[in-house]
């Protein structure tokens, strides 16, 4: 029976379920282990795709409910040992390659807080976020859930790639200096 079962390996490889290992930011649970969730691409790199893709390489990348480990250099670098988590690489690469790293639910565009306890945020989906007839009511009761805690969120497309000049406008205006 053993001499079979040695004989039968090579043409059943065992099944190896695919999940996310090192970093589980922007991820949640299935039955099948980590996945990318919505929030992890729900933003567009600042800097240029090609660039993000040459020094992030990968054959692939963060996806809506992919298991697939983000390339490893988006959060550890050469000096750090395989896996490990190196703050710098990771601002970095949020900073920068945010979509292409996963790690969209990891910009401002998320950091401030949903402001209803009572409101299922977590339960809101991306149609529902960007749903016209709902997106003003998800900006103002779930914004870190929606990526909507940007002042900016809906003025400028390029708002994202250049905040500092959209905050100065902002202030400049509303103070009338």
């Amino acid at each position: 029976m053993i001499l079979l079962a040695v004989a039968l390996f090579p043409i059943f490889p065992a099944i190896e379920i695919i999940t996310i290992k090192d970093d589980h930011n922007c991820t949640e649970w299935n039955p099948n282990g980590f996945v990318y969730s919505w929030q992890a691409v729900a933003c567009q790199n600042v800097a240029d795709e090609s660039f993000c893709k040459s020094i992030y390489p990968s054959t692939v990348y963060p996806a809506i409910g992919g298991g697939e480990n983000r390339p490893m250099q988006c959060y550890s670098s050469p000096s750090t040992p395989p896996g490990t988590i190196d703050q710098d690489a990771k601002g970095a690469a949020i900073a920068g390659c945010p979509r292409t790293c996963g790690y969209c639910c990891q910009t401002h565009a998320f950091s401030c807080q949903d402001k209803n306890e009572n409101m299922a945020c977590w339960t809101v989906t991306q149609a529902q976020c960007i749903s016209p007839k709902w997106r003003d009511f998800f900006t103002e009761e779930c914004p870190a859930t929606c990526g909507y805690c940007d002042d900016c969120y809906d003025l400028n497309p390029e708002c994202p790639k250049a905040p500092g000049v959209f905050f100065w406008l902002q202030k400049t205006y509303n103070t009338g200096q």
